[in-house]
């Protein structure tokens, strides 16, 4: 062992010195070079770290093709999720726009809903205030714009700023603030929209009056905007409903002239359960069956004998004495309301 390592020893010392012969030369011109690059002014390693870097560049070329392949292919499928979103969007404005007619004509125009831009913009005001600091009250007016249109938008800001003048008035710090937020805000604008809601209006003038006289709930009183609403809901559907003491909220002359009309023409196809202390309802409303309950104060339970028709005697006196003044009230509203 110790005389391999001593050739051994010996044949590494015989490489050492041909590697050294072979590399003086090399190293002289090299040293050489540099002292005149740095006598010239250059910066040697510098020179050496930048073509480093070149070379790392150059690899990464084809890295830069595939990325660049990649975003172009992301970029084409966030625009057809975005067509999809738009697609989605139209197709549910059309599904209100048939159901708000459907129940229009379902309560003879009395009650008039229509389609109208959601009020609500906090998504988009709180997509603003993350990435706008500064000048954000006529931008926010813009989007609270009843006919704002968040694609719109994103088309305009763009295009350039005169488009956005022009489009939405917004100009000078708006339009400034607007391009250094840059894509990622506009992205967040345009994955949003508006929505839609329902405006509701009813139709509060006399029965004999020769025209109809609209209101908005908003200025409808309380009994008048249960009237507006059980309206709808009596004509939405065919299934099953129930009313729990209509009389509570509705205003007098709906309880005759709507509701109990409205539950007449909706016999044989709805069923509707309602609970009531106003005996006009079963009567006027022609109902198939009157459950009569009573209680102790705490509790109630049917009462067998005073359930039925009111072909029924028991049951068309209850009904009678339910009403205020008995019989002679009951006959009264007969002839009154036909």
């Amino acid at each position: 062992m110790q005389t391999a390592l001593a050739a051994a020893s010996t044949e590494i010392e015989g490489i050492r010195s041909a590697w050294t012969s072979a590399t003086d030369p090399q190293r002289a011109r090299h040293a050489t070079i540099i002292r005149e690059l740095k006598a010239e002014g250059h910066d040697p390693d510098r020179f050496i770290a930048t073509t480093n870097r070149l070379n790392e560049l150059r690899d990464k070329v084809s890295q830069r093709v595939v990325l660049a392949n990649r975003r172009e292919a992301l970029h084409a499928e966030r625009q057809t999720l975005l067509g999809e979103l738009y697609t989605a969007e139209t197709a549910a404005r059309r599904r209100l726009g048939a159901a708000v007619k459907k129940a229009n004509k379902a309560t003879d125009g009395v009650v008039l809903a229509k389609p109208i831009p959601a009020p609500d913009r906090s998504e988009f005001i709180a997509i603003v205030n993350h990435h706008i600091k500064n000048v954000r009250r006529p931008l926010l007016d813009a989007v609270d714009r009843a006919d704002f249109s968040p694609r719109a938008f994103v088309d305009a800001v763009r295009e350039g700023a005169d488009k956005l003048d022009s489009a939405f008035g917004l100009k000078g710090a708006q339009w400034t603030n607007i391009e250094a937020a840059g894509e990622p805000f506009l992205r967040e604008f345009e994955e949003h929209v508006v929505g839609y809601a329902v405006e509701v209006r009813l139709d509060v003038s006399a029965e004999d009056s020769s025209g109809r006289q609209y209101r908005t709930l908003d200025s409808l009183s309380k009994g008048q905007r249960a009237t507006a609403l059980l309206l709808l809901l009596l004509g939405a559907s065919q299934s099953p409903l129930i009313i729990d003491q209509p009389e509570d909220d509705l205003d007098n002359r709906f309880v005759y002239a709507g509701l109990v009309k409205k539950l007449r023409g909706l016999k044989g196809i709805r069923q509707i359960i309602v609970t009531t202390h106003n005996a006009n309802v079963p009567v006027l409303g022609d109902a198939e069956l009157i459950v009569t309950l009573e209680g102790d104060g705490q509790h109630g339970w049917p009462v067998e004998e005073k359930t039925g028709s009111l072909d029924k005697p028991q049951v068309r006196v209850i009904a009678e004495d339910i009403l205020e003044g008995g019989h002679t009230a009951f006959d009264t509203n007969m002839r009154l309301y036909r």
